[in-house]
């Protein structure tokens, strides 16, 4: 599974493309948008303070990081 930052990476470089279909870029790009903020929504609720509600690892949960 492709980390965060490299499916940013590869919607980035799709939109520079000139020949790319812009509605499937709109698609992939708003799939990309609903799971960061759904992968936020969990961290900002399971990691109150220095420790993650689910597992109760310090600051970053190797649950969480691998969503």
């Amino acid at each position: 599974m492709k980390s965060i930052l490299e499916e940013a990476k590869e919607l980035i470089e799709m939109s520079l493309q000139s020949e790319v279909d812009k509605g499937q870029y709109t698609k992939k790009a708003s799939q990309w948008l609903e799971r960061v903020s759904a992968r936020q929504a969990h961290i900002d609720t399971a990691h109150e303070g220095n420790t993650c509600e689910v597992c109760g690892f310090d600051l970053v949960c190797p649950n969480c990081a691998a969503e």
